[in-house]
């Protein structure tokens, strides 16, 4: 009984050590690298394990001899989102580069957060506007995109 007690408070102060916070300021400046990008029923790839599950819609489409090779080619397509960042700074602007393939501040925008809704809305050139809900993971970002009703959650990690 005394080992079950012990199991389950270390348990609780894991699951509370992980617990999903609300996105502030404070909490993310910075600059954040791209670990995992998630399209449910689609695909979730964790970039940092090389890992890379296609769910129940992919999975219907793609033969399954032909699964290896198609695997293949998405994670070498998707690579160069790893090198991948956004920084926040304090002074309420955010560079975003996809790909690291831009110049240093080439794709800059200004943002605020919501606090009690842990939103972040970021704007940009030519009128784009992002609403990104978010939180915070321990030392991961979670964000999500709404691209026409379909979900896509990207989960970022905090570097330097």
């Amino acid at each position: 009984m005394k080992q079950l007690t012990i199991c389950i408070i270390a348990a609780l102060l894991v699951a509370k050590a992980d617990a999903q916070t609300k996105i502030t300021k404070a909490s993310i400046l910075g600059k954040w690298t791209t670990v995992i990008v998630e399209v449910p029923d689609m695909f979730y790839f964790d970039m940092d394990k090389d890992s890379l599950a296609f769910g129940g819609i992919l999975k219907q489409r793609i033969p399954a001899d032909q699964m290896p090779t198609v695997m293949a080619g998405f994670k070498q397509q998707s690579s160069s989102l790893k090198n991948g960042y956004v920084r926040f700074y304090a002074d309420g602007t955010a560079e975003l580069d996809v790909d690291a393939s831009l110049p240093p501040g080439a794709a800059k925008s200004t943002y605020t957060i919501d606090e009690a809704k842990s939103i972040i809305t970021a704007t940009g050139g030519k009128g784009l506007k992002l609403v990104l809900p978010g939180e915070m993971r321990g030392r991961f970002l979670r964000l999500a995109i709404d691209e026409g009703g379909q979900k896509m959650y990207i989960t970022f990690k905090k570097v330097g």
